[in-house]
């Protein structure tokens, strides 16, 4: 117990965290699970993770150790409507958010279009902030990307008319996500005629394997169709996933990323031109609130 809450505290930044990425991080550095067992470290087994981490995440929360919110799961989405007791109360929260939220397109003057595609939904929340911090579209394939996905970010690129279309890819390091990383853009080339496009595989290269010294705790399954050129290619079986990787490290990787494709100097312009426009827009927000308020008051 003492061991993932101390990873959900050290990670508080990143919240809500999926349990398979705890399971991770337990693995990089493994805890004993019996305390008068010396051979009873956490391992990457089905067992382990069901009966230790779901079970000590789930645990933990009914206990009020480790806080909700702490913890997603995004394959259980629910939707509340939204509704008022009364028109002054709609009117009040259409004043809070009137006017609020503006975003320049801080992308608007680059040479090209620019977007990020990662494998799985569990790092999909840690990436999104980045993408969003640079105006980047980010999609998440959940596996080999289907037709409909591929096709929608040709038609944005497209509309951009920019000169280029770079892909920034995050998939697992194994014969499957190595695949993903290749075939996204020969889809884009071959199934949809596009010739001018660029895929990056930001991560898990297997560079960063030995970079961040990640625990070999699996092998590749023999019974993908990529299994022979993955060992062929890399000279291992040892695969890695995203989630694999710290939080901070993903972010750094494809923040990093994004800067080596970006022109920097048109950029930090848009975000200039960004906040002058804010300054006006809260002048106009004030003036109509002003008048709107004397409308509930009388």
């Amino acid at each position: 117990m003492r061991a993932v809450i101390r990873i959900i505290e050290d990670n508080h930044r990143y919240w809500p965290l999926s349990v398979r990425q705890i399971h991770y991080r337990l693995l990089n550095d493994p805890p004993l699970c019996h305390a008068n067992k010396p051979d009873s470290h956490y391992i990457n087994t089905q067992q382990f993770y069901k009966n230790q981490c779901v079970d000590i995440c789930a645990r933990g929360r009914l206990a009020g150790l480790i806080p909700w919110e702490a913890i997603s799961d995004e394959t259980r989405p629910t939707d509340l409507p939204w509704v008022f007791n009364d028109w002054k109360g709609f009117v009040r929260d259409a004043m809070e958010r009137f006017l609020v939220g503006y975003y320049r397109d801080l992308l608007q003057s680059q040479p090209n279009h620019i977007e990020v595609v990662v494998e799985k939904n569990t790092v999909y929340g840690i990436l999104r902030p980045i993408a969003q911090e640079f105006c980047l579209p980010i999609t998440s394939g959940r596996g080999y990307c289907s037709l409909s996905p591929r096709r929608e970010l040709l038609e944005r690129f497209r509309a951009s008319k920019k000169m280029q279309l770079i892909v920034l890819l995050l998939s697992d390091f194994d014969p499957d996500g190595e695949e993903i990383s290749h075939s996204f853009a020969r889809s884009l080339r071959d199934d949809f005629q596009l010739s001018n496009v660029r895929a990056i595989k930001v991560g898990i290269t297997q560079a960063q394997v030995r970079q961040f010294n990640l625990a070999q705790i699996m092998a590749a399954k023999t019974t993908s169709a990529q299994y022979g050129r993955f060992v062929e290619t890399h000279r291992t079986d040892v695969v890695h996933e995203l989630e694999a990787l710290e939080p901070a490290v993903l972010s750094d990787l494809l923040r990093n990323a994004i800067g080596q494709v970006l022109d920097r100097e048109k950029f930090q312009q848009e975000r200039a031109q960004e906040e002058s426009d804010r300054v006006r827009i809260d002048q106009k927000r004030e003036a109509i609130l002003e008048m709107l308020q004397g409308e509930l008051d009388s």
